[in-house]
């Protein structure tokens, strides 16, 4: 099968599992690279075009409309505020308001849902949303900051933004195999107390394909904004944990059947007793 192929049929069912046993470890790595990838780009598609509309409006408006402004000791000054908003992405900074910190995480998301990108920041604090990622950051004390500053800094924020999209693409790389590695744990205990007969490389590549579908979920959950909605989001993370295990645990059990089924062909044509 190729890998196109292979997708299918770890998301159709369990009977495809056990030729996957017998794919080469370059093959397997090769598998996780494409539907990494490809769950990636379905994932941030939104996010790519909102980050490209986010950084041009920074580097055309914040040069013309930004005031002047001054950080320093952990404090943030400015002649006035900015308020900027175009489609999906929002600047905002006053200050004059101190309420970065009065708000948790959850709340925050609640505030800034209809906002793929956002930046809001106060006297004290800055909160940052990068497609459904949240990061609220006190104000460095260590660091100087003026307009003329940020100025010069800005040509290079389409890279830096190029840069973090990379980094977070091989991020789900490594979570894809860790999080294989943590399911095959799981396997190894049912495989035991089943009495099944597997190695632990069999089991972990059983699981790198059990969590095909949920790969393909979560990019879908992403592109949609659903993974962002505090409650529902939760949810869904564990149901996308649930169906990898049960993919896992069907997979073992279908191929111990064939098997047992396999070794009894074996015996009748041997004429052993059944």
């Amino acid at each position: 099968m190729n890998v196109f192929q292979e997708i299918g049929g770890s998301v159709a069912g369990v009977k495809a599992y056990p030729q996957f046993l017998k794919n080469r470890a370059g093959k397997v790595i090769g598998y996780v690279f494409l539907l990494v990838t490809l769950a990636f780009l379905v994932g941030n598609i939104k996010g790519f075009i909102g980050t490209s509309i986010f950084a041009s409006t920074m580097e055309d408006k914040l040069a013309e409309v930004i005031p002047d402004f001054s950080l320093e000791n952990g404090r943030l000054y400015m002649e006035e505020p900015i308020y900027l908003e175009e489609d999906t992405a929002l600047i905002s900074f006053d200050s004059d308001t101190d309420v970065v910190f009065d708000f948790t995480e959850s709340e925050w998301r609640d505030m800034l849902r209809d906002y793929e990108d956002a930046i809001v920041g106060d006297s004290k604090g800055i909160v940052f949303k990068s497609d459904g990622e949240f990061q609220i950051v006190q104000w460095p004390k260590d660091i100087s900051v003026s307009r003329d500053t940020l100025k010069q800094f800005l040509p290079i924020i389409p890279i830096v933004m190029v840069v973090i999209y990379v980094l977070s693409y091989f991020g789900s790389l490594i979570g894809y195999f860790f999080g294989a590695l943590i399911l095959a744990l799981l396997g190894l205990i049912v495989a035991s107390a089943q009495k099944y007969r597997f190695s632990f490389g069999q089991i972990y590549v059983l699981s790198i394909y059990s969590k095909t579908l949920a790969c393909i979920l979560k990019a879908i959950f992403k592109l949609t904004g659903l993974s962002s909605i505090p409650v529902l989001g939760v949810m869904l993370s564990f149901g996308l944990i649930a169906a990898c295990c049960a993919y896992l645990i069907l997979a073992m059990a279908h191929i111990d059947r064939e098997r047992k089924a396999q070794m009894q062909v074996v015996n009748q044509m041997n004429g052993y007793p059944m």
